[in-house]
């Protein structure tokens, strides 16, 4: 049988890209329980209320005698916008199955127009620190393998290679340089190259990174 490459990949928010069931459960809960003088504890209130549509919770909520009006969306709305900005993260792992894969994906929610503008612009803007961290992180691995000599440091075409390789799989990119035989005629360019004035190496990739966070800690 021959196997499809999917396409496109359709992620879900909620409880699958990002942990936020827990947040909008304990929200309800907390509102019914001021509003109706309930006790109920989370895992009542995720019996009820958990992994359902807005409109299946309220049908369920109608069955025992309780009845939302305006005054409770309203302050719904204003909490899931506090915890949206504050409290909402990632699925752990799912930032490096996106970082990894190599096949496009898009994202559907049945969740109302302004809970998910709100949320992908939490999104966007974690999203902005890791593309950083990811390209500081390939020009750390491009740098390396340069002072290792496994590229020469004028070779353009060669940086370029590997930092398409790297951009594309991190784990792939990586294992391709660690195939690369070093040269030591590129390792003494990069040697010669990095003396300072005080006879010293000039720190690069990894060890200015090491040396950042060193500093950082102390």
């Amino acid at each position: 049988m021959t196997k499809t490459k999917p396409k496109l990949i359709i992620w879900d928010y909620d409880g699958v890209l990002s942990d936020s069931e827990k947040l909008w459960i304990k929200i309800w809960q907390d509102l019914i329980n001021e509003k109706f003088g309930l006790g109920w504890d989370f895992e009542t209130a995720d019996k009820i209320l958990g992994g359902l549509a807005v409109k299946t919770k309220i049908a369920n909520l109608k069955e025992i005698g309780i009845e939302l009006d305006n005054d409770f969306w309203e302050e719904v709305k204003r909490r899931e916008k506090i915890e949206i900005e504050h409290n909402l993260t990632a699925t752990p792992g799912v930032e490096e199955i996106l970082k990894e894969t190599q096949i496009p994906y898009c994202l559907a929610t049945g969740g109302l127009l302004s809970k998910t503008e709100a949320k992908l612009k939490a999104a966007e803007e974690e999203l902005a620190e890791v593309k950083a961290s990811k390209a500081a992180l390939i020009d750390a691995e491009i740098e390396a393998a340069i002072k290792a000599g496994k590229i020469a440091p004028e070779n353009e075409e060669a940086k370029e290679a590997l930092k398409t390789a790297l951009t594309a799989n991190i784990k792939a990119g990586k294992a391709l340089i660690d195939t690369m035989k070093p040269d030591p005629a590129f390792a003494t360019v990069v040697a010669n190259k990095g003396k300072g004035g005080s006879g010293g190496e000039e720190l690069t990739g990894r060890d200015r990174i090491i040396e950042n966070i060193n500093k950082e800690k102390n």
